[in-house]
């Protein structure tokens, strides 16, 4: 049915991916620092987890749902929020989301505009090295051993 879909709306894919960077232009410009690629899942660094987790409840009060995304974490500090677009959202819907984000994070006590940068968020490297800047999206498991089951990329 998703590939009719595509087949009937082919600007679909075009619209999603223009969504998501005016999310990310609107988070950005808020002082928010983003990690993560170019798909549609938005990721917001926070650092904690503890502000990851008030801003996320503090957002869903605004009428904009954000996963807080914490523990157990591999390396401290690397709490971010995530958000999905979708191509039915509206440039102006995106714009009022980010700015709603922004308000609920400066009601939690965190500042965007003036946050430090976070800690490292990357794997720490086995030979002591620096660790990236930013992280792949990485595909959680829906289920308990789902992730085992996935078929790895050569």
């Amino acid at each position: 049915a998703a590939l009719d879909v595509l087949q009937e709306q082919p600007r679909r894919v075009e619209r999603l991916a223009e969504g998501a960077d005016a999310l990310r232009d609107e988070l950005a410009r808020a002082g928010f620092r983003l990690g993560g690629g170019e798909t549609h899942i938005v990721s917001v660094l926070v650092g904690d987890a503890r502000s990851a987790a008030r801003i996320a409840e503090a957002a869903l009060a605004e009428g904009v749902f954000v996963e807080a995304v914490r523990g157990p974490e591999p390396v401290g500090g690397a709490a971010r929020l995530r958000l999905a677009v979708m191509a039915t959202h509206t440039h102006a819907e995106l714009r009022a989301a980010a700015r709603a984000l922004a308000a609920a994070a400066r009601r939690a006590g965190f500042r965007p505009e003036t946050a430090a940068p976070a800690a490292p968020v990357g794997p720490a490297l086995p030979d002591g090295g620096e660790r990236p800047e930013a992280v792949a999206p990485v595909r959680p498991a829906l289920f308990d051993g789902e992730a085992e089951a996935l078929p790895r990329a050569a």
